[in-house]
């Protein structure tokens, strides 16, 4: 794959994202992600939340998450929850730090944005090479450091096997025989540090190694695999 320029070039030409331009469905999808968040025991001050209704408002295609986590495992299962384009991961203590020192907070602003131009940097170059990237984020470490994460999806199903899997479940259907469609997928996460540790990362996945799973279809009304 070309590359349509190098990461400090696509800098240079990302503008700044216009929240007002979030559709209904994204408010509302950005909504439960916040409140599927707020089911964890993280307890905020009251400046900690303000701030944080200032990082949502600012940064219109970001979900924040806020949550304690030790592994790359634990992060990525926090990052699934977002619902935008991308998503941050911080602990409480990162946003109380912010919330009380200005210097902080510049610092950690400074942060986010920076991994908001990676990550659509990041974007763009994954699509002209069509991996199937379901989510983009970045995790803010207890060190300082940051780390860039993509989960990425691989469906084992062709179209014409779909259209066959259809065609079946509405005879079991009629035949009472309540045989559920479901995808054959395989699923992973890459994390890096950089911008082209991440991409390389990606474009070498291996899938052979990877395990592939039963998911329900999309439409389907029960998960029998789970």
């Amino acid at each position: 794959m070309n590359k349509v320029g190098t990461y400090d070039t696509y800098v240079n030409n990302y503008g700044n994202y216009d929240a007002s331009a979030q559709t209904g469905a994204q408010k509302m999808a950005a909504q439960k992600t916040n409140e599927a968040a707020s089911a964890k025991p993280v307890e905020l001050s009251r400046d900690a939340k303000n701030l944080l209704k200032e990082l949502q408002q600012k940064y219109g295609n970001m979900d924040f998450i806020i949550g304690e986590f030790e592994t790359a495992d634990e992060a990525a299962s926090y990052l699934a929850r977002g619902t935008k384009d991308y998503s941050v991961l911080m602990s409480a203590e990162e946003l109380e730090k912010m919330a009380k020192d200005k210097n902080a907070k510049q610092e950690g602003m400074d942060k986010i944005e920076s991994a908001r131009n990676q990550l659509a940097y990041l974007q763009t170059q994954l699509k002209e090479s069509g991996e199937n990237v379901k989510r983009m984020g970045v995790t803010f470490e207890k060190d300082g450091t940051t780390t860039l994460f993509a989960s990425l999806e691989k469906s084992g199903e062709q179209l014409k096997e779909r259209q066959e899997a259809a065609k079946e479940a509405k005879k079991a259907e009629k035949n009472g025989a309540g045989n559920p469609m479901y995808n054959r997928i395989k699923e992973t996460t890459v994390t890096a540090k950089t911008t082209e540790e991440l991409l390389e990362k990606i474009r070498n996945v291996d899938w052979e190694n990877v395990e592939e799973k039963t998911v329900p279809a999309a439409g389907s009304r029960f998960d029998y695999f789970g």
